[in-house]
């Protein structure tokens, strides 16, 4: 019965050795990361060195490695005893490495020292140490005075720095890190915060902010009252200012160019409240960046809003130039109508239906304008064609009679008319006459006019043909007649009434009374 037991014990005994286990365990030995080897052990093995063999065979292959000469070599029992030092930890890892692979080893002790040296950065592992708790106490010391980052916890080590613990917010965990990557040492941050999710915790630092804000408003109040008697007191001071009316009389006459000059004055006054309460905050620095800001600004909005400043300009220029009043009838254009309101965007016209035009004060300005109202005095022409066969100086007198004896018709321009044109079928007579539209519509007397000349001129037996044609056939060969002038009816040698040049005096009136200089002159 011994037999079988035996051979049962070496098929287990070559089962183990053959094991993945086993073989990984050797390969991660072998090629294990320098410095983090650690002392092991194993079972015997079948066939195992002798410890004086296990001795020999190291001291034999550490002399033929330069890196391991200074290593010493002890075998007990198994157990190897590596001592004396080695240049770098891989140097220490390969003497390990290697003395794990003889058989019959079955404990490793590696007491190889590797003295100090200089790492990658020039930094002794001595002074790297240092620095790494001088990083990690200055960092502990800024998060203590921060509310929101005093749970955080600071560990360093080789330069880099793990933050862990709990923060109220993803800012906090943003500033956390931008704090530790500033200083002077540090490699690399690795941010393992977490952000609080609880309601109380997230409340407690605004609850904090807010506390400090009350605090902050209770030490400046003395300095909240004073300002808001001085904006009080400029305010009034504004108010006072504006309502100054005989002051903006003086300046100018332009109801327009006083409400301007007011919110000007207005306006200065309070800048000057705002400047007096920033000196009491201590934050006049703000008035340079203010102004630069607004210089910024007003060339930005003078681009966009182009059209509305020019119609501002517009509009002032207007309002200085007067080049028409209320109720005034004039032309911009093609539109006509009578003057409601000059605005700082736009002049309003209503037209003779009734509509209101608006016309922006850009364009009013750059137009020719045609002012019917300025001179009281207006002239209206009717244009009434005469048969070929009548008297056309004497339709021409009938039709001045008529005008004269209208009372809305001037005397003075006397009514007049002439002879316009020679038609096919009649003779364009255009009557004139003069209307002081200070006390008579004009249209309703032009209207009255044409009633009467048409009335006058029928009661005279004047005809006013419509266009005919005459067509006359004669035979072929037929000689043309030549026509013979009709002496019968001679024209006075008095002549047609000739037309009053009164349109100079008032010229020459308009002239005395404009104060506008003449460049003409």
């Amino acid at each position: 019965m011994r037999r079988p037991v035996g051979l049962v014990a070496m098929l287990c005994m070559l089962v183990w050795m053959a094991s993945p286990t086993r073989v990984h365990a050797q390969e991660g030995i072998a090629g294990a990361d320098p410095g983090v080897l650690s002392e092991g052990h194993r079972p015997f093995e079948p066939g195992a060195m002798t410890d004086e063999a296990i001795g020999e065979t190291l001291l034999a292959g550490f002399s033929q490695i330069t890196t391991l000469i200074e290593v010493e070599v002890t075998v007990g029992a198994g157990v190897v005893t590596l001592s004396g030092t080695a240049p770098r930890p891989r140097a220490r890892a390969r003497a390990e490495a290697i003395a794990w692979r003889l058989p019959g080893v079955l404990a490793v002790e590696n007491l190889i020292e590797v003295p100090a040296l200089v790492d990658a950065v020039g930094v002794a592992q001595d002074e790297r140490t240092a620095r790494d708790e001088a990083i990690q106490q200055q960092l502990r010391n800024i998060f203590g005075h921060v509310a929101s980052l005093g749970d955080l916890g600071v560990v360093v080590e080789a330069g880099v720095v793990n933050l862990v613990g709990t923060v109220p917010d993803t800012e906090a965990s943003r500033r956390a890190e931008e704090l530790a990557a500033a200083l002077d040492g540090v490699l690399y941050v690795d941010n393992q915060t977490m952000v609080v999710r609880g309601f109380g915790e997230r409340l407690r630092p605004t609850l904090g902010r807010a506390v400090e804000f009350l605090e902050d408003s209770v030490l400046y109040l003395p300095l909240f009252l004073a300002a808001l008697v001085v904006l009080a007191v400029f305010f009034l001071l504004a108010k006072l200012l504006m309502r100054l009316d005989f002051l903006y009389r003086r300046l100018a006459q332009k109801p327009l160019v006083q409400a301007i000059v007011r919110q000007l004055v207005g306006t200065l006054v309070m800048l000057i409240g705002l400047v007096l309460i920033l000196e009491i905050f201590d934050i006049t620095a703000l008035v340079g960046a203010v102004l630069g800001t607004a210089g910024l600004a007003g060339l930005a909005l003078g681009f966009a809003f182009r059209d509305i400043a020019e119609n501002y300009l517009a509009s002032l220029m207007l309002s200085m130039r007067r080049p028409f009043h209320h109720n005034d009838w004039i032309r911009i254009g093609e539109d006509d109508g009578k003057v409601v309101r000059l605005t700082t965007r736009e002049t309003v016209l209503m037209t003779l239906d009734g509509n209101h035009v608006r016309i922006p004060n850009a364009i009013v300005f750059k137009s020719i304008i045609h002012n019917y109202t300025r001179n009281p005095r207006r002239r209206f022409e009717i244009e009434v064609g005469v048969g070929l066969g009548e008297d056309v100086l004497r339709a021409q007198t009938v039709g001045i009679d008529a005008l004269r004896a209208m009372a809305e018709v001037m005397n003075e321009p006397p009514p007049f008319a002439w002879v316009e044109d020679l038609a096919d079928s009649d003779v364009k007579v255009v009557f004139y006459g003069w209307v002081e539209q200070r006390a008579h519509d004009f249209l309703d007397v032009r209207a009255e006019a044409k009633r009467c000349l048409k009335l006058a001129l029928d009661r005279a037996g004047v005809e006013m043909p419509e266009p005919t044609y005459r067509v006359k056939l004669r035979p072929a060969g037929e000689p043309k007649a030549i026509g013979i002038p009709d002496t019968s009816n001679p024209v006075s040698e008095r002549g047609a009434p000739r037309r009053v040049d009164e349109l100079d005096e008032q010229i020459e009136e308009a002239r005395r009374s404009d104060e506008e200089d003449d460049l003409l002159e």
